[in-house]
Parts: structure tokens; C-alpha cells; sequence
């Protein structure tokens, strides 16, 4: 027994439940040919539809959305919309469509209806527009009713002395036929007062067809200028937009060769350096080992031998420039100890007597100079200091300048 009546309850719940979605398929169909009969301006029939809906599912919130949106965007009735709005929020759980109904009751409790926030949203440019259009459309507009209230009046004004003028013929036509029989009478032609009104009534039709076809004419005219206006400030938003990612690619494209030119400039100072201290090294170590034989004598670099030790290990490759170079400091190199020892008395009385100068030529700086006479780029600083009279600034050297070397 205890299982029967389980059984029957759940038949029931099952029962309920499909009937409940069967009301609300019936009412999410309603709803779609509400919005079908609103597009087609059929916004009355769209209405009715839409509260047959709600009769079928009364706990189905989009049916109050949509009674909400027909009353306040189409029958500019936000008051009318807010029982609808405040339905809605009380069945739906959709949350961000519970916040955008919630602006919208709020707005149509302050009387700002659908229409009038659209257009407060819309950008200040098209906001300008669609006043400037509408003022010319209430301007034209006016000016046409006044026009064809003018004929319509004047019209009027024909259509009466017509039928006044028309009234006095029949007069004198019946005073004229009195005494003439029946049939003549009846023979003659009389204007009734529905023929009169008929032809008012025609008259009024076509002023107000040709003002109809005006009007449209005008709207149509209004709407393909606000199109192509639109169309317009489009196409110059995205030849701008063009314009700027274009410059951004080529300011990237220059940045990117800088980058690469600067990358080789190291590159090349590095080189060159390695080279300069691959020199350095070598013309120290034939020093060291004696492979000089005297001052003064010229030696290129490309023959210099490899001697044992850290000399051999050394692989040069140099331009014609380093290697001329590289020969004036291999030449300007003190003697090897073995052959100078006996001449160094001799040769530091002459340097006693005549002390060394260097005339400052195109180029020349105080680590060149001290490489060429000392071999090495450190006695600078020997320079520097017996000059300093004249050359208070190692870095300002001046072409034709007479320097002292110092031993």
C-alpha cells in the first residue's frame, strides 16, 4: 500500500512537471510571435499576446520582460512598464539581467523612458546629429502643414462658392422652368449636397496622400544622409587606425635596425680591441724572447714569426691599417736586452742631451703616442704629466701641438 501511493506521488510530481514545461514551451512561443507582430508595427496585437502569455505560465519572468520593454519602448508608457520590470526581478535569477531591469525601473520610476536613454547613451557626435536631423524634419514637417493647410483651406473656400454658385443656378434654372412641364423639370440637372461633400472628401484624401508621400520621401532622404555620414566617420576611424599602426610598424622597423647598427658597432670595438691586445702580446713577448734585433728596424706584422710559448698561440688578422700600424710600434721598440746592453750608456748621454718631442698630427691621442714610443699604451700617463704646462686636459690635443717624451 506504502508503495503504491510512493508510486502515485511520483506520477504526479512527473505529471506537474511536464505540464509546467509544457506551459512554458507554449509561452516562449507566444512570446516569439509577440516579437514577430511588434517588428510589423502590429504593437496592440503584440500586447495582448504577450498577456495571453502570462495567463498560460504566470511564474515565467521573460513574458513580464517583454510586457516590460513593449510598454516603455514602444508604447512610451514607463510607468505602464513598471509592474512588469518589478515582476521580472521577482521570478528571474539571471543576475546581470536582473541589474539592467533594476536601471530601468529605477529610471522609468523617474519618468526617463527607454527611448530617451538611448539616446543619452548614444555618442555626442551622433547624439548632435540626430538633433540636427530632427529639428529639419519638424521644420520641414511644419512647413508642409502649413502648406497644404493653405489649399486644403482654399479648397474648402472653392468647394463652397461651388456649391453656392451652384444652388443660385439651380434657383434660377427652377424659377425659369416654372411653368414648363414635369419632364422638362426633371430634365434638369441638379448638384446634391453628398456629391458636394464627396468631392471635399477627395480632395482632402489627396492633399493628405501627396503630404504622406512628402513626408516619407523626406524620411528617406534623412536616414540615407545619416547612413552615409556613418559610413563616412567610419571609414576616416579606420584610415586613422591604418595610419597609426603603420607608423608604429616603421618606428618599430628603425628602432630594431639602430638596435642592430649599435650591435655591430660593439661588435667591431670588441674585435678591434682583441686585435689591439693580440698585438700588445706579441710584440711583448718577441721582446721578452730577444726575436727583435735593433731600434729602428721595420718589421711587418704578417711576417712576424710565432716563437714558443704564448706567441704561438697567437693567430692575427689584421687590415693593411692595423698591420702599418702595428709596424711603427715594432719599429719605435727599444732594442733586445742582448744587443742594447752595450750601447744604453751611450744612447741615454744623446737622450740626455736631446730630449724626444712628438708633433701632434690628425688622429693622434696620448694612449697612440705612448704606444709608439714606449711600446705600450699605460706611459700616457708619462706624457700627460710632463706636459701638463701646456696640456692641462690629457683628452685636448691640438693638431701641431709639440709634446715632450719623456724617457
Amino acid at each position: 500500500m506504502k508503495a503504491t501511493k510512493t508510486l502515485l506521488l511520483c506520477l504526479l510530481f512527473l505529471f506537474t512537471l511536464s505540464a509546467c514545461r509544457s506551459a512554458r514551451q507554449q509561452a516562449q512561443e507566444m512570446i516569439r510571435e509577440s516579437q514577430e507582430l511588434r517588428d510589423e508595427g502590429e504593437i496592440q496585437e503584440a500586447k495582448e499576446l504577450l498577456l495571453e502569455a502570462s495567463k498560460v505560465a504566470p511564474n515565467y519572468p521573460e513574458t513580464y520582460l517583454e510586457l516590460g520593454i513593449l510598454y516603455d519602448e514602444y508604447l512610451k508608457d514607463a510607468q505602464g512598464a513598471k509592474p512588469y520590470y518589478e515582476r521580472f526581478l521577482a521570478l528571474s535569477s539571471n543576475e546581470e539581467m536582473r541589474g539592467k531591469v533594476a536601471s530601468w525601473l529605477k529610471e522609468a520610476e523617474e519618468g526617463i523612458s527607454l527611448p530617451l536613454r538611448q539616446v543619452e547613451e548614444m555618442p555626442p557626435e551622433a547624439r548632435e546629429l540626430l538633433e540636427q536631423r530632427t529639428a529639419q524634419y519638424e521644420e520641414l514637417r511644419r512647413q508642409l502643414v502649413n502648406r497644404y493647410e493653405g489649399e486644403l483651406a482654399k479648397l474648402r473656400e472653392e468647394v463652397a462658392a461651388s456649391k453656392e454658385t451652384k444652388e443660385e443656378s439651380a434657383k434660377e434654372d427652377k424659377t425659369a422652368a416654372n411653368g414648363l412641364d414635369l419632364k422638362a423639370d426633371a430634365e434638369t440637372p441638379q448638384i446634391s449636397v453628398a456629391d458636394l461633400q464627396r468631392e471635399k472628401e477627395n480632395a482632402e484624401k489627396a492633399a493628405a496622400e501627396k503630404l504622406a508621400a512628402e513626408k516619407k520621401a523626406e524620411a528617406d532622404r534623412l536616414a540615407a544622409e545619416k547612413k552615409a555620414e556613418a559610413e563616412r566617420l567610419a571609414a576616416e576611424k579606420k584610415a586613422e587606425a591604418d595610419r597609426l599602426a603603420a607608423e608604429k610598424k616603421a618606428e618599430e622597423e628603425r628602432l630594431a635596425a639602430l638596435a642592430k647598427e649599435k650591435a655591430e658597432a660593439e661588435r667591431l670595438k670588441k674585435e678591434k680591441q682583441e686585435r689591439d691586445e693580440k698585438i700588445d702580446a706579441l710584440v711583448q713577448t718577441m721582446v721578452r724572447e730577444g726575436t727583435l734585433s735593433e731600434r729602428g728596424t721595420v718589421i711587418s706584422v704578417s711576417s712576424l714569426p710565432k716563437g714558443p710559448g704564448e706567441a704561438k698561440d697567437l693567430e692575427l688578422e689584421l687590415t693593411e691599417e692595423e698591420k702599418e700600424t702595428s709596424t711603427n710600434t715594432v719599429a719605435a721598440l727599444p732594442a733586445s736586452p742582448k744587443e742594447g746592453a752595450a750601447s744604453s750608456e751611450s744612447k741615454e748621454q744623446t737622450a740626455e742631451k736631446t730630449p724626444r718631442y712628438h708633433v701632434v698630427e690628425q688622429g693622434d691621442n696620448l694612449g697612440n703616442i705612448s704606444r709608439k714610443y714606449y711600446g705600450e699604451f699605460r706611459r700616457w700617463k708619462d706624457i700627460a704629466e710632463a706636459n701638463k704646462d701646456i696640456l692641462p686636459d690629457p683628452n685636448k690635443l691640438k693638431i701641431g701641438m709639440k709634446l715632450v717624451i719623456p724617457e
